[in-house]
């Protein structure tokens, strides 16, 4: 190629807020050559960019234009409403944003030979797999929602393969968001204690109780001469319990001869996690003990980006923790679906017990609160909600609570006073305009951008320009 083209810009990429998110711009080798490890803003962008490129090279024989995103001059122009850092999913919704727009504008040249590529179940996936790319072992959900979420319905999703479901909420509540204005900062806690070890202590507890009944039924039933359970490659506790299902069925007359319970719903696999691991973290000597393998395939298999060597793993506490929080997810969809002889408050009573429930495993058992979101939880509870917990990854950022609507404007007021004044994070009623309150640096109106009324919305779109 010529040396020149690959040195002429390609992309520019600016920002409404440009103060916060200064322009850049790429050449064909900056974008070929660029390192996630050095965080930009526009790093969402890449990913999508470097995922959609790929992607392009797959389906070459759907192209009417045999092009590469390397042949398009692109300027864009970047603005949005979601706060950073707050988890709020500011990262996944760019991402996925992104993505579509890319290949919309190819399939478009390509008159509209890649439209299976803007299915949105193939979408969620997919810019789930690109956003990884940043360095956090993102599960999915964030994107599922970004796509596939509906006006007025909650999403219930399940994975491999995605599905979603939409689910009604009673109407007489309201979501309120309230940002705790610690800013989460999951690459910065991806490789150390945060985010990144729960996706390898997660995946530890799936192999480690993999292994566990793959020796007892071995041991118990030695005669099963086609028993081929790969436990190895049991790496999410979904994918452990669908393998558990799967044993139970085709190996039930002989499992009952040798009186072999093998667990298959989520509250029988909480009480053989809660048995099984110890309360003490474990070190990676003792998964290398377990497992009965090498340091290097520990490290290859199952550590992904955590290469600290002296690690603690909390086994019990993290799958004793998704366990009861998938079970709670069920009993959620259960209840809005099935609510019976309960009236809309009941009901939201029941809804905002199991969100409550939800915040103190995250809080005990997952350890991805902090003590301003735990205070904003209390100051919340105190205020009227009926339900309150961390919503995102954690460490930072939002609470979402659920209120009556009668209580909207009550519950806003006294959450400002409990939270948010008592810690000097925004000015008192009565100071609120006094500019000598050196503490807070936030007024009336930024008040309207940390504590909002919420409803679910429809997912990402091409918005196109229709003339009458």
């Amino acid at each position: 190629e010529n040396e020149n083209e690959n040195e002429k810009t390609l992309i520019s990429i600016a920002n409404i807020n440009s103060d916060r998110f200064p322009l850049f711009t790429y050449t064909k080798n900056q974008l070929n050559n660029h390192d996630f490890s050095n965080h930009s803003w526009t790093n969402y962008f890449l990913v999508a960019y470097k995922s959609v490129q790929q992607l392009l090279i797959n389906e070459q024989q759907n192209l009417t234009q045999k092009l590469s995103l390397s042949d398009i001059k692109l300027h864009i122009l970047v603005d949005g409403n979601v706060p950073m850092g707050s988890g709020l999913s500011s990262s996944s919704s760019m991402v996925c944003s992104y993505t579509i727009g890319l290949i919309h504008i190819v399939n478009t040249i390509n008159n509209n030979k890649l439209l299976h590529l803007l299915n949105k179940n193939f979408l969620s996936e997919f810019t789930a797999k690109s956003e990884r790319l940043i360095g956090i072992e993102s599960g999915g959900m964030d994107q599922a929602c970004s796509l596939l979420a509906k006006s007025n319905s909650a999403l219930f999703i399940s994975f491999n393969p995605i599905n979603s479901e939409l689910i009604l909420l009673p109407s007489n509540v309201t979501f309120i968001i309230c940002n705790s204005l610690v800013e989460h900062k999951l690459q910065s806690a991806a490789s150390g204690t945060g985010y990144n070890v729960r996706v390898v202590e997660c995946r530890l507890s799936s192999v480690i109780l993999a292994k566990h009944f793959y020796d007892l039924i071995n041991n118990k039933c030695p005669d099963i001469d086609d028993f081929n359970y790969d436990w190895s490659s049991i790496i999410t506790l979904k994918k452990l319990q669908d393998s558990l299902i799967s044993i139970k069925t085709q190996y039930s007359e002989s499992l009952s001869q040798v009186d072999i319970n093998i667990p298959t719903s989520l509250s029988e696999l909480f009480n053989i996690s809660n048995e099984l691991f110890h309360d003490d973290p474990y070190s990676k000597d003792e998964i290398l003990s377990i497992l009965n393998i090498s340091l290097n395939e520990l490290d290859d298999r199952y550590m992904g980006r955590v290469k600290d060597p002296d690690v603690e793993l909390k086994l019990k506490q993290r799958s004793s923790h998704v366990f009861s929080e998938s079970l709670r997810v069920l009993q959620f969809k259960e209840a809005s679906i099935n609510h019976n002889d309960l009236d809309e408050e009941e009901l939201s009573k029941q809804l905002g017990k199991l969100m409550n429930e939800s915040h103190n495993s995250c809080r005990d058992l997952f350890e991805c609160s902090c003590n301003e979101l735990d205070l904003l939880v209390s100051a919340s509870l105190e205020s009227g909600a009926y339900g309150s917990r961390l919503t995102g990854a954690g460490w930072g950022g939002c609470v979402i609570n659920l209120v009556p609507n009668s209580a909207v404007d009550e519950f806003i007021s006294n959450v400002y006073q409990k939270y948010y004044v008592i810690n000097s994070l925004v000015h008192s009623d009565e100071n609120r305009n006094n500019n000598n309150n050196n503490n807070c640096d936030r007024n009336e109106e930024s008040y309207e951008e940390i504590v909002f009324k919420t409803l679910p919305c429809s997912g990402a779109a091409i918005y196109q320009h229709v003339n009458n």
